[in-house]
């Protein structure tokens, strides 16, 4: 502080003001650490003996008048509790006071040990234990890091701990000064389980689908998988068995273990080239070509927009083909076209010079040339049982091209007349004989295609597909036809029932009921229900 027209500084403990020495800024406060002794007295003086000392004790700010909360020191003053006090000393002849506080408490709890079973241990539960040699003291603790305060958890008894941990605690008595923060911190050795091992470790393949295995050293280890590039720590499925995949993916997996670290991730990257029947999708059947000429897989001419298959390149009198058999009799169409010489239809069978066949057990059935570029149905009925030959052919005469000199094949379907074929590529498969009742086996499209076609109607607010009409039994052509529940209440005892409650045709239905108490969102469906469910729904699989 500064006094106009003179020179001023703080030298020590001591104001100066000129060669003057005042004194009166400085109050000592006995006894200096906040610790009363038995008696509980608090002293406080200056070095300037004409001083006045005024206090207090409640935390505000002395004055230099005496109040009901400022006193005037005329000596030693009990303490009856934890407080703040607050002094200064006045003097006439030196306007200027500084206010000095001291914190007083009975005493100063004393920092608290922190202990457990093992510093480093590598099991769940390791018991950490808090004490304090100060009696009567309420210890807090944190296991975060932070600073423990009066708020933080109460210690009330040993607790586990399950990983790396610091624990902080800090002891808290009445009156008293709060202890010392006390710091510990205890580490976990984790075992590790095995990272998984997916066989085989990533390949191309060309079947209709590919099995895959997953194993785990581990003993006890749970394997956790996707096949749709999703985290397996996430959303993985259970590994319980090997499984198929039907096209090009990438299978993530981790293994997990109570009480252990996880697994590094297992990644195998699987690419589906598509095979000759699927390409024609001819679903279920291997289709074989000619070595020399081989028939190939295009994704740029095709009947359904995805992919067909063209005929192999030759030259001036060759044949190159493609092969496959069924077993019953029934009916086989496909699509086809061609891009090679006009044939001649004035010369009979004669006047096809580049031609695409058909044969059926060695005998033409249909035949194909010219370059219209569209696309020809082609539907043939096979009478008889046993083994039949399916055959596509693509012949050169002896001179002339047009380019590209070859044919395509599209959508190859077979039906077998005792009705037992079904569909291949649907999640459940779909009964030709289903889809044709309801008049779904036109030639302009196949099985395959049409089972996963929407079927125009909704149910509960979603589009519907013609193979989940199947599984729920209802008719695909009538709009009113859709799978239902009701709850009835008999005896004070929900009873659910559902429409269609079908197992017809030889095709069992499973039906299952799931139960909720309330429609939280957070609320998982339980299978099978109990007592406390009030809400319900029904569902249909396919066994």
């Amino acid at each position: 502080m500064a006094v106009e027209g003179c020179e001023d500084w703080v030298e020590g403990e001591t104001w100066l003001m000129g060669a003057v020495d005042y004194g009166a800024a400085k109050v000592n406060f006995a006894p200096a650490d906040g610790v009363l002794a038995e008696d509980r007295k608090v002293v406080l003086t200056s070095a300037n003996d004409t001083a006045k000392i005024y206090y207090t004790i409640d935390g505000s700010e002395p004055t230099t008048n005496q109040t009901a909360k400022c006193f005037l020191y005329e000596g030693p003053f009990s303490i009856t509790h934890r407080v703040q006090v607050k002094a200064l000393a006045y003097v006439a002849e030196y306007p200027y006071q500084v206010v000095y506080s001291n914190e007083y408490a009975f005493g100063q709890a004393v920092e608290p040990n922190i202990s457990a079973e093992e510093n480093v241990f590598n099991w769940a539960g390791n018991i950490v234990t808090l004490s304090c040699e100060t009696d009567s003291v309420e210890i807090h603790y944190t296991l975060d890091g932070s600073e423990p305060t009066e708020k933080s958890a109460l210690y009330t008894g040993p607790f586990a701990i399950d990983d790396t941990t610091t624990v902080k605690a800090k002891a808290f008595k009445e009156d008293w000064f709060d202890s010392e923060t006390a710091t510990a911190t205890f580490t976990r050795e984790w075992y590790t389980v095995e990272r998984p091992v997916i066989e085989p470790s990533g390949i191309t393949f060309d079947n209709v689908s590919q099995a895959v295995s997953i194993s785990c050293e581990t003993e006890g280890a749970t394997i956790l998988y996707t096949v749709d590039g999703g985290d397996p720590a996430v959303n993985g499925r259970e590994y319980k068995h090997p499984f198929g995949i039907y096209q090009s993916c990438s299978v993530r997996a981790i293994a997990v273990k109570d009480d252990w670290k996880d697994s590094e991730e297992a990644t195998a990257t699987f690419t589906r080239s598509e095979s000759l029947s699927e390409a024609a999708n001819f679903y279920g059947y291997t289709m074989e070509t000619d070595d020399s000429h081989p028939w190939t897989v295009v994704t740029d001419v095709s009947h359904d927009g995805v992919s067909s298959v063209q005929s192999g390149t030759i030259g001036n009198n060759e044949t190159t083909w493609l092969q496959s058999s069924i077993k019953k009799d029934g009916k086989v169409s496909f699509w086809w076209r061609a891009a090679c010489e006009e044939a001649d239809e004035e010369e009979g069978d004669d006047g096809y010079y580049d031609y695409g066949a058909f044969l059926v057990d060695d005998v033409v059935v249909a035949r194909i040339a010219g370059h219209d570029g569209e696309w020809h149905y082609v539907s043939h009925e096979i009478v008889g049982g046993g083994k039949h030959t399916l055959k596509w052919e693509y012949r050169k005469d002896g001179a002339t091209s047009y380019a590209p000199d070859c044919i395509w094949v599209d959508q190859v379907q077979w039906a077998p007349a005792d009705g037992s074929g079904f569909t291949m590529t649907t999640p459940e498969p779909v009964p030709y004989s289903w889809l044709t009742k309801y008049g779904f086996d036109g030639k302009d499209t196949d099985f395959e295609t049409t089972a996963i076609a929407l079927s125009g109607k909704t149910q509960g607010g979603k589009a519907t597909r013609l193979w989940e009409e199947f599984v729920a039994g209802t008719n695909p052509t009538n709009e009113t036809s859709v799978f239902t529940a009701k709850i009835d209440m008999q005896d004070g005892v929900p009873v659910v029932t559902w429409e269609p409650n079908l197992n017809t045709n030889s095709i069992e239905r499973l039906y299952k009921i799931y139960g909720k108490e309330t429609l939280s969102s957070t609320e998982e469906w339980a299978y099978p229900t109990n007592s406390l469910h009030r809400f319900f729904k029904v569902t249909v699989e396919m066994p």
